[in-house]
């Protein structure tokens, strides 16, 4: 099974075409297989709405918003709305918000009337999702910011002043960086 989502149109080669280059007595071992080839670009969304299995439905939705990312509020609320609430989908759930993220630009405004509209469990598991990576965020930008500041002259003392953490934190975010303290 081949699964293409990128916007060419674009033809599976021949399996026969990789070994070209090998001698004919081997290439007459190469297997001979046939493809399923599902052009993601090709199906349409009414189509994905068919789709019984509500974790495909959304993975599907989630990768459809590289082509147009403008619908990115839209199709991030029809996503939340068909996915499972049981847990044992979080990590997955956690996964598509991730992609989903990653791929657009949602404003803060936008994402908050998203979760207006979704159920309280689902709600929990992406605000989750969300605050971990603001965090994660955060932390990056605290390390840049030392990172940057140290090769400036700036001192240890005014380090964690600036970044809002002890002195002990700036020594370890050097030192795990290559600097020398």
């Amino acid at each position: 099974m081949i699964y293409y989502q990128g916007k060419q149109k674009w033809e599976v080669p021949n399996l026969l075409h990789h070994f070209k280059e090998y001698p004919e007595s081997l290439q007459k071992f190469a297997p001979q297989l046939e493809y399923l080839f599902i052009a993601l670009n090709l199906i349409s969304q009414s189509h994905i709405n068919t789709i019984r299995n509500s974790m495909l439905a959304a993975s599907i939705t989630a990768q459809k918003l590289i082509e147009n990312p403008v619908s990115a509020v839209k199709d991030f609320n029809r996503i939340l709305s068909i996915f499972p609430s049981d847990d044992k989908y979080t990590n997955f759930l956690n996964l598509i918000v991730v992609y989903i993220f990653e791929i657009t630009d949602i404003t803060e405004k936008e994402l908050a009337d998203v979760f207006e509209n979704i159920s309280p469990p689902i709600k929990d598991k992406v605000m989750t999702t969300y605050e971990r990576l603001i965090h994660k965020g955060k932390e990056a930008g605290k390390i840049e910011m030392t990172l940057a500041l140290f090769d400036d002259g700036i001192g240890i003392a005014q380090l964690a002043k600036a970044a809002k953490i002890s002195e002990e934190e700036v020594v370890k975010i050097l030192k795990d960086n290559g600097r020398k303290v």
